[in-house]
């Protein structure tokens, strides 16, 4: 394994925590809970697929004034309330090998860190709740940024800022089509996960790890 200068971006829903389906409906739901209630539910039409660029979208449309950091953080917070009250009575899965993985990157010296669409507190909540290890500077999330590649430089820049030696290679790990179009616009390599048993089609000449087939997240450590 020559991993020296190589530094993971995770993405988080789908990637690393068995939440991928559960966001939108909640996102549905905080929508619903702030008084929205005629809105497009079909994420992946919209411009960017973060939270906060849907929100904001949605948000403007309905209300006719323009959305502010406030606002965001009251979204963040119904977000954080609803996986909250979920884990009480069902728990947050992590995909298959995550904490594995993680606590052999942290073994190896290879840096790593998270680039989610989603926003922050409901980002950290997920992560602790499927019992998998971070460190919250590691985090950019949809709190700062609309679109993904800005999530993914800036999550970049801070991570190598820290890294003990001089970052050559990027590897982003993702589960959608808008993280394989993300890492195609930085320049950087991608491998894919998905929770079924074959690669979905945008996968078709990456590779690709199928955490649903008796597959772990492990296996990243092949490509490294």
């Amino acid at each position: 394994m020559k991993a020296r200068g190589t530094l993971i971006v995770f993405d988080i829903d789908g990637t690393l925590t068995d939440t991928a389906g559960l966001h939108g409906k909640f996102i549905a739901q905080c929508l619903l809970d702030s008084g929205v209630s005629s809105f497009n539910s079909d994420w992946n039409s919209y411009a960017h697929h973060t939270d906060s660029h849907i929100l904001r979208h949605i948000y403007e449309i309905q209300n006719g004034r323009a959305f502010s950091k406030e606002t965001i953080r009251s979204y963040d917070l119904l977000l954080e309330r609803r996986y909250r009250e979920l884990h009480k009575h069902v728990p947050i899965s992590q995909i298959t090998g995550a904490t594995d993985l993680l606590t052999a990157l942290a073994q190896y010296e290879i840096p790593f860190c998270f680039a989610t669409g989603g926003l922050r507190k409901s980002a950290e909540l997920k992560l602790i709740a499927a019992g998998i290890p971070f460190d919250p500077s590691q985090i950019s999330a949809a709190n700062d940024f609309e679109t993904r590649i800005e999530i993914v430089r800036d999550s970049v820049r801070r991570r190598a800022e820290k890294s003990a030696h001089p970052v050559s290679r990027i590897i982003s790990v993702g589960d959608g089509p808008w993280d394989l179009e993300t890492a195609q616009e930085a320049g950087i390599d991608f491998v894919g996960v998905t929770m079924n048993a074959t690669p979905p089609s945008f996968c078709s000449s990456r590779p690709v790890i199928c955490s649903g087939n008796q597959e772990s997240l492990l296996k990243l450590l092949d490509y490294l």
